[in-house]
């Protein structure tokens, strides 16, 4: 490719249009491995958002918190005499862990938050009361958990999604009690690799306002037909 030559101005290359900001944000979860993997978040035309009934919605977040995504990368060095720095890195692991705080009572949130399987619980025809205890011994659990953030109104909508397909409760915070906040359920999850999937984050772009023209502004290559 020849060199590119023009004022500073012309080979900056800033596009305020391509800043996003997750207006709106809900999350699912899913029993893992019964759960279909996604592959598409959209229907065939790209357009709508498509997701298998077998992911819940946990419901309203937290805004104060929203959804923090967390990498950590390992890095293995090597120091040799003489030399200021490394002269050699090597990756070793990148590991992701997900936060968030849940606001709503109801169980997807329940099982999510506390770990545990309610599908066999009902409350009874005598009197509506529920009760579900906590396992003497704690299990591991995981499970799929789809994030979809949504930018932009009508035809300029574009979701971003972040979808784990093998994830693992590792922290769940304290819940206050008080007259002047609600229930809140936070809970940070880790992202194992699903071995069958092939990966452990799968990241989606798209939405009626992902355009061929933003594609390409985007720095991406969409194939031909």
């Amino acid at each position: 490719m020849p060199d590119v030559t023009g004022t500073f101005t012309d080979l900056k290359g800033h596009d305020d249009s391509l800043i996003r900001k997750m207006l709106e944000l809900a999350i699912f979860i899913a029993p893992w491995p019964a759960a279909p993997a996604l592959t598409t978040v959209t229907n065939t035309a790209g357009t709508q958002l498509t997701i298998p009934d077998s992911y819940k919605s946990v419901g309203m977040i937290g805004k104060d918190d929203g959804a923090n995504w967390s990498p950590s990368i390992d890095i293995s060095e090597v120091g040799a005499y003489g030399y200021g720095t490394a002269v050699r890195r090597d990756a070793v692991s990148r590991t992701l862990d997900l936060s968030f705080t849940m606001l709503e009572a109801k169980r997807a949130v329940w099982e999510l938050y506390y770990g545990i399987d309610l599908t066999s619980k009902t409350v009874p025809a005598a009197k509506n009361e529920l009760f579900f205890d906590q396992p003497a011994a704690p299990g591991t659990t995981y499970v799929r958990l789809l994030a979809v953030g949504k930018d932009g109104q009508g035809s300029n909508t574009i979701y971003h999604a972040e979808y784990l397909p093998k994830a693992i409760l590792t922290d769940a915070e304290a819940i206050a009690w008080s007259d002047g906040d609600p229930l809140r359920y936070g809970v940070t999850l880790s992202a194992d690799v699903d071995t069958t999937y092939g990966t452990s984050q799968r990241t989606f772009w798209g939405g009626p306002g992902f355009t061929t023209d933003l594609i390409t502004r985007m720095g991406l290559t969409k194939a031909s037909s």
